[in-house]
């Protein structure tokens, strides 16, 4: 390749554009590497319904108004809207409507920062805060939301993550009109092209640094292909740099990265699948439920457990979610095996003959972001024990290797849109600094 470059960016995802718009603004050539044939990474929409409710295979929500991502949505004069919906919960059988969060929220209150870290699931049994409903919805929500494991999610990252929330408005939700690669474009328009190349469809194989000197090996379009750069800027989901020779999606760094060993080992990917059903009409306003508000629905199926509509859209469309133990479960199985549960839960949760819900469907949507082979998880999060590892794993190496990506977010923003973008402009200021 011989194009000039200061910079060599690996990965296209938000956190990447984010950093080579600040790189571009100030001067400097840039160049992105990206295995995907399309920029956005874990931010995927994938076409809008009739009703104008976007389509999401990744990233779906806006999480409060943290300024990065709104200074953003703002100066592009992107249109957002506000989720007005109500939550539901069905347990045993009954829906009703609830405020798991509320609950949620006051249990949340009983953990402490000053204490030793420890799991999610030894708080709930040592901490004797309330009642067992409570405790489950908590439970739930950990799994669910974080996409983890709450016998090993770090309780000091879930007291940071709710600190960071309660700063930005995380409380309230904001969909983006057009679906959320509206915002992926405006950080692309951002980008200098004079500065900056990007080229799709390379997937890195090797990273070979030493002071001053990064050169990547990758496979393109046209053939075997190398960039070198004085500096590097890493923006691969943790999911990519905990790979092994010879699993999917796997870079070499030569020399290995063993500072970043520790990190990696304090830190997680979490494992989702989601499943959008579209449908002829919004059956689930009929009957005695009326569910005519819906937001959010929770249940406690053992497979698909959640559900939401695509409020304040009234498209007649609803999409299902799994995390934590319950995604890992259903993760490689074929597509029509999830479309298969999203019925049968569906149809349990709502007391709805399956084949009624099934003549319904119009079509489906789904992705697997465990097998995806430059994601291999859906977002990160905390290990107990595992204080520090975000700063660590972004702690630049050598004045050569920085980092970015929302697994290297220290300010509870982890495993966001607005935390990846963070964690960009963060590693491009590091860079022109040094």
């Amino acid at each position: 390749m011989k194009e000039p470059t200061d910079v060599l960016i690996l990965g296209a995802g938000v956190a990447g554009l984010a950093a080579a718009r600040e790189l571009t603004t100030h001067g400097l050539g840039v160049i992105i590497l990206e295995a995907r044939n399309r920029i956005g990474g874990r931010v995927w929409t994938a076409g809008i319904s009739g009703d104008g409710a976007p389509v999401e295979l990744g990233a779906e929500f806006i999480h409060g108004r943290e300024p990065h991502m709104w200074e953003l949505i703002e100066r592009h004069h992107l249109r957002t809207r506000e989720m007005q919906g109500q939550p539901w919960c069905s347990e045993q059988g009954r829906i009703q409507h609830c405020q798991p969060f509320e609950d949620v929220e006051r249990l949340f209150r009983q953990m402490q920062a000053s204490a030793p870290d420890q799991s999610f699931l030894s708080f709930l049994k040592s901490c004797g805060c309330g009642s067992g409903r409570v405790r489950q919805h908590a439970l739930n929500f950990v799994e669910g939301f974080h996409a983890s494991d709450a016998a090993r999610i770090s309780v000091h990252s879930l007291i940071d993550a709710m600190r960071a929330e309660e700063e930005t408005d995380g409380d309230r939700g904001f969909r983006l009109v057009g679906g959320y690669e509206q915002l992926v474009y405006a950080l692309q328009s951002d980008i200098s092209p004079v500065n900056c190349g990007i080229h799709l469809g390379t997937v890195v194989e090797q990273v070979k640094w030493r002071r001053g000197t990064v050169e990547m090996r990758a496979k393109a379009p046209s053939g075997a292909l190398a960039c070198q750069a004085p500096r590097a800027l890493i923006t691969l989901p943790l999911g990519i740099l905990q790979a092994a020779p010879g699993e999917s999606g796997f870079v070499q760094f030569s020399p290995p990265l063993e500072s970043k060993r520790q990190a990696l080992d304090g830190l997680e990917m979490g494992a989702a699948v989601r499943i959008t059903l579209l449908f002829r009409e919004r059956w689930w306003e009929r009957g005695s439920h009326g569910l005519n508000d819906l937001g959010f629905l929770f249940s406690d199926h053992e497979v698909l457990p959640t559900w939401w509509a695509p409020d304040p859209w009234r498209a007649p469309m609803l999409t299902g979610w799994a995390a934590g133990p319950k995604g890992r479960a259903l993760s490689a199985l074929p597509r029509e095996y999830v479309v298969a549960h999203a019925i049968a839960a569906l149809s349990e949760i709502t007391a709805t003959h399956a084949s009624a819900i099934a003549r319904q469907i119009t079509g489906w949507h789904t992705h697997d972001w465990q097998i995806d082979p430059f994601a291999r998880g859906a977002y990160s999060w905390v290990r107990a024990g595992g204080d520090g590892a975000e700063q660590q794993l972004a702690k630049p190496e050598d004045a050569t290797l920085y980092f970015a990506g929302e697994a290297t977010n220290s300010e509870g923003h982890n495993g966001t849109v607005h935390g990846a973008i963070q964690s960009g402009v963060r590693a491009a200021r590091e860079i022109l600094n040094s």
